[in-house]
This record gives structure tokens, C-alpha cells and sequence, in this order.
């Protein structure tokens, strides 16, 4: 079974992803390789950082699937580390959700949008503080298709959480209570 997450930069998918891997121990992060540099202090696990020449050889090899690009970064899942019956977790930009079907027999999708953009600029600038004002307007822009897309394609997900100020905590109390049936049963 496969979980995924999708939403715009800053909404908080990392902060309920660490929820899930901490409250799900049967529950493996997927891996992907990326062109793109880590984030000063943030731990990413799930991320391979590779060169560009690098990447094309792990594709080319057929050892990655759902390629994107993203913000001229390039992403690809590594398919060799997974293994079938297991529980996997990730992160997954709405237009690669088809592009990864294939792979999982079952996907439980779960969407976090903001309430309004403004929250997500808020968090861009003063709690992550790791873009430049250049990347801030373009994850912005980015964050208004990602959440029209997000809700014009509602019936993809199993549940849309909407996240407002100050109820981060409460959202991944919500996904963990969403999830835990599901988990539970698929264990049995």
C-alpha cells in the first residue's frame, strides 16, 4: 500500500509525514533521487542528491519512475528498494499520481491545502526562510495551480485536510486518525 501527500511548498507535509513515520512503525519512506541540494537543517531522509549526469544515468538504467521536474529540479522515485506487501509513504506532486499507480496495488491519497495563499507566503518567508524573494513568487505562483488542481480533481484523494493558522498539530491528528484504520486493517 502506498500513502501519499500532496500539496503546495509550506503547507506542512513534512510535520505530518514525521507523524505518520513516528505513529506508523510498519511504515517505510519511499526514496527518491533529486538534482536538488538538501535544505540547510532539514533532514531528508527520503532524498538521494545526485548530479544531473547522475540522474540520467539512474534513469536510463530504469532504476527510477515518476520522474518530474519541479521548479528545474528533477526528481524520480527509486523503484529497487521496494518491496511488495510492505507500507510505503511519500510525497507526490498532483500531476505524478498517475505516473506511480502502476507500482501499488492499493494508494490511500491524502491532499493538505491552506486556507489561503497568505499562509503559505507566511511560512515561505518567515518560518522557513531558505528561499530567495525570486523562488518565493514562483513557489507562489506554483501553490495557486497546485491547490485549484487540488480541488477540481478532489475525487482522486480520500480526504482533503484544510489547514489554517494554528492548527498544524490538530491536521496531523486528523490524517493519523484517517489513516490508522486503514493501516490497521491492511496489517490483518
Amino acid at each position: 500500500m502506498l500513502i501519499t501527500i500532496t500539496g503546495p511548498s509550506a503547507v506542512g507535509k513534512d510535520f505530518v509525514k514525521e507523524a505518520i513515520l513516528a505513529t506508523f512503525p510498519q511504515v517505510s519512506e519511499l526514496v527518491w533521487a533529486t538534482t536538488r541540494a538538501k535544505r540547510p537543517g532539514k533532514r531528508e531522509m527520503n532524498r538521494l542528491s545526485v548530479t544531473m549526469h547522475e540522474f540520467q544515468q539512474l534513469e536510463q538504467s530504469g532504476r527510477l519512475a515518476a520522474i518530474q521536474e519541479v521548479y528545474r529540479e528533477y526528481y524520480g522515485l527509486m523503484v529497487s528498494g521496494i518491496v511488495l506487501g510492505q507500507t510505503y509513504l511519500t510525497e507526490l506532486h498532483i500531476a505524478n499520481i498517475d505516473a506511480i499507480t502502476h507500482l501499488f496495488y492499493r494508494m490511500v491519497r491524502i491532499a493538505i491545502i491552506p486556507d489561503s495563499i497568505e499562509l503559505l507566503e507566511y511560512r515561505l518567508r518567515h518560518i522557513r526562510k531558505t528561499e530567495t524573494a525570486e523562488k518565493i513568487a514562483k513557489r507562489m505562483s506554483h501553490a495557486e495551480q497546485e491547490i485549484e488542481q487540488i480541488k477540481k480533481s478532489s475525487e482522486l484523494f480520500s480526504r482533503i485536510f484544510v489547514v489554517t493558522e494554528g492548527n498544524q498539530n490538530t491536521i496531523a491528528q486528523s490524517v493519523l486518525g484517517h489513516l490508522e484504520t486503514k493501516i490497521t486493517r491492511r496489517l490483518q
